[in-house]
């Protein structure tokens, strides 16, 4: 089994789940979601807002709640977890 990896951000919309789902099951694969964000690397800080993002707390709060949105997506759609 191979699995399907979804980055799950707070602007991942339900077209990127459906289309990893057509893909999952035309290839007899399952879905796994990736909780994603901005990495010190890979971003220039220019609002003083996105300060936030970089709070340990505030990312683990937000790995947390895409993770709940996608169990919710799966579960709505009767996918089942991996085994």
């Amino acid at each position: 089994m191979k699995a399907i990896l979804v980055p799950v951000e707070q602007h991942t919309g339900p077209a990127i789940f459906h289309t990893a789902l057509t893909v999952a099951r035309t290839f007899d694969s399952y879905i796994e979601g990736i909780a994603s964000g901005p990495s010190f690397p890979d971003v220039i800080v220019t609002d003083v807002g996105m300060l936030a993002s970089f709070d340990p707390d505030v990312r683990r709060a937000s790995a947390q709640t895409a993770r709940q949105r996608f169990e919710a997506w799966m579960t709505t759609h009767s996918v089942p977890p991996p085994l």
